[in-house]
C-alpha cells in the first residue's frame, strides 16, 4: 500500500491472432502517453500476455497521481484505444468460421407443441384433445 493518491489503472485487451504485436504495443503506449493524466513516472507498460490461433491478448498498466481520477481516465483511455484500433483496422479482419449447428429431427417438434384450442384453463390439456 502505497501512501499517496497514486493509481494504477489495468485494461485487458484481445484483438485478432493477425494483428501485428508490435503494432499493437506502439498504439497501446502511444495512447496512453498522450493521455495528460497518465504519469510518465512509473512510465505505462504494454505487456503481451498470451495467444491463440485467432487472437492475441494484451493488457496496458498505467498510473494515474489521484486515484479519484481513475475511471474518467480508464474510460478516457478506452475510447482513445477504440478509435485507434478502428484506424489501424485491427478490427476489419474476418472473425473465426462459424460453427455449423444441426438439430435433428427438429420438423417433429411441432407434434410436441399442444394448440391453444386444446389447453384448458388451467393451461392443462383438455381431456379427450388429439393425442391425449
Amino acid at each position: 500500500m502505497r501512501n499517496d493518491r497514486t493509481g494504477r489503472i489495468v485494461i485487458p485487451l484481445t484483438v485478432a491472432g493477425s494483428a501485428d504485436p508490435d503494432k499493437v504495443r506502439e498504439v497501446l503506449w502511444s495512447v496512453a502517453k498522450a493521455n495528460q493524466l497518465v504519469l510518465t513516472m512509473p512510465t505505462p507498460q504494454v505487456l503481451f500476455t498470451g495467444m491463440s490461433a485467432g487472437s492475441l491478448n494484451f493488457e496496458l498498466r498505467a498510473y494515474v497521481g489521484d486515484v479519484e481520477t481513475m475511471f474518467r481516465v480508464k474510460s478516457d483511455l478506452h475510447f482513445d484505444i477504440f478509435k485507434r484500433f478502428k484506424e489501424e483496422k485491427f478490427f476489419d479482419t474476418p472473425g473465426p468460421n462459424a460453427t455449423k449447428i444441426e438439430i435433428a429431427g427438429f420438423e417433429d417438434l411441432g407434434k410436441l407443441l399442444t394448440p391453444g384450442s386444446e389447453v384448458s384453463a388451467s393451461g392443462q390439456p383438455k381431456r379427450g384433445a388429439a393425442g391425449r
